[in-house]
Order: C-alpha cells, then sequence, then structure tokens
C-alpha cells in the first residue's frame, strides 16, 4: 500500500486524492476530516473503484452515526420533563398494563392482544424485554401487522407522537391518526383499519430509521383538526423488522 498524506494547511478544506491509472481517472472523497489515505501498490481499474467506493461509504457511516448520535441527545432533551400520555411501555407489566388498550390486523383478520399473543407469544415476551417485536420469527417474511391503540387522544396540531425503537433497516413507516366518531358499535381495530383501507386516515410523515439499539424520535402532528384520535400503525417483518420500546404522545 502507498500512504498519502496531506499536510495541515488542508485539514479545514473539503479533500479529493485523484490518480490515474491507463488513462482511467479515479477521485477518492476525504471531506474536511480525512488528512490521509492508503493507495493499493498495484493499481487496476476494478480495484480502484471498489476500494475507493468501500472508504467513501466507511465515511458516510461514520458521519450518520454522530449524526444520530447529535439528533438523539437533542431529542432526549426536548422530551425529558414533560406530560405524556404512554400508550406502551415495555417491561415486566408490558402486557398487564397496556394490553387491553392494543389490537392487531393481521392478514385482514382483527385479533385483541391478548388473543394474539396466544398466537404469536414472541411478539411480546421476555426474550425481548417486552418490546413490541414485528419479526420474522414470528411472523415468517414480510407480513405487514397494524397495530391499534383504543385509547382516545385530544390532539391538536401541537401534538407530538414520541417512538423510541430498534429498527434493522431505513424505510418508510405507516403511522396514522384516526378521528373517533360519535358513535362505533365495531370494536375499535376494526373500525380504525376500515378507515385507514378507505383512505379517511391522517397518513403521518413517519420513517423507521436503522439502528443498532433503541433510538427515539419525535413525529410532528402539523396540520391535523383539533379534535379525539385513535393512533395506528404498522409493523413489517422485512428487514426492518422494528421492537418498540415505548410510545408516548404530548396531548395538547
Amino acid at each position: 500500500m502507498v500512504k498519502f498524506v496531506f499536510d495541515g494547511a488542508w485539514k479545514t478544506l473539503h479533500k479529493v486524492v485523484q490518480f490515474t491509472q491507463c488513462e482511467e481517472t479515479y477521485n477518492l472523497v476525504l471531506g474536511t476530516e480525512g488528512t490521509t489515505c492508503l493507495l493499493p501498490a498495484e493499481l487496476h481499474p476494478g480495484a480502484v473503484n471498489q476500494w475507493a467506493l468501500a472508504q467513501r461509504l466507511q465515511s458516510i457511516q461514520k458521519k450518520t452515526e454522530r449524526t444520530l448520535e447529535s439528533l438523539q441527545k437533542q431529542i432526549d432533551n426536548l422530551t425529558s420533563g414533560r406530560n405524556y400520555t404512554v400508550l406502551f411501555q415495555s417491561g415486566q407489566n408490558a402486557i398487564s398494563t397496556y394490553a387491553s388498550n392494543l389490537s392487531m390486523i393481521l392478514d385482514g383478520r382483527y385479533q385483541t392482544m391478548a388473543d394474539f399473543l396466544t398466537a404469536y407469544p414472541q411478539f411480546c415476551s421476555a426474550e425481548n424485554d417486552f418490546m413490541l417485536s414485528y419479526s420474522q420469527t414470528c411472523f415468517n417474511w414480510d407480513k405487514s401487522v397494524l397495530t391499534v391503540c383504543a385509547k382516545p387522544l385530544s390532539l391538536t396540531k401541537n401534538a407530538e407522537i414520541v417512538m423510541s425503537y430498534q429498527s434493522g433497516s431505513s424505510e418508510a413507516g405507516s403511522l396514522y391518526l384516526v378521528q373517533k366518531p360519535q358513535k362505533i358499535d365495531i370494536p375499535i381495530g376494526v373500525y380504525v383499519n376500515t378507515e385507514i383501507d378507505a383512505n379517511r386516515a391522517v397518513s403521518l410523515d413517519f420513517q423507521w430509521l436503522q439502528s443498532e439499539t433503541c433510538i427515539t424520535t419525535i413525529t410532528e402532528c402539523t396540520g391535523i383538526s383539533d379534535g379525539e384520535y385513535y393512533l395506528a400503525w404498522a409493523g413489517r417483518s422485512n428487514n426492518s423488522h422494528p421492537k418498540i420500546r415505548f410510545l408516548k404522545v404530548l396531548e395538547d
């Protein structure tokens, strides 16, 4: 390997190492932080391209991790000391405390959480500290489980939904608000699912973010009308296979 070193005068500048071999020109981006790089001693186009890409991806990953860590600290500061309505919290008392307000829709079939756990006990078990686990172990590949909370929430455009979770990949998520009707004579989970299927639900801007440990995200309810709502979300047993540690709402 050949080591290339920038002197201190370059430290604050965005740097790109460019070299040519066999009439091919290559660029290796070091950005503002990198000051050295190792180049293969025997250069040929295929190896150099793949090596450069790997170095670039590693740099992007490190920057992303630092950004997420910084954002996480900001979110923790924003959510501390505020009064939230807790819809779910993992732990030994999770099932006894929150199961009565939760129901699931899988393959079009409605089930209370108690019945759902009879069929899928690993969905919320001691193995994962009683987090809600949308895993392939439970549901095989790429099943979508709609989870509905029957606790009505009094919300305005200033409301916030705070979720702590772990996800195997980053992808668009599904998080819904459905207005509470004046009268309802069917299970709330069935009603909410019907409203979502009919495109009458409010679809919030929500993303699953890849994380090896649990992170906390805030979803704003900007644009909704004041009123009472039910909250629902979908977890998929695909590459994301999320695990939810807690879910709480700042009602305003």
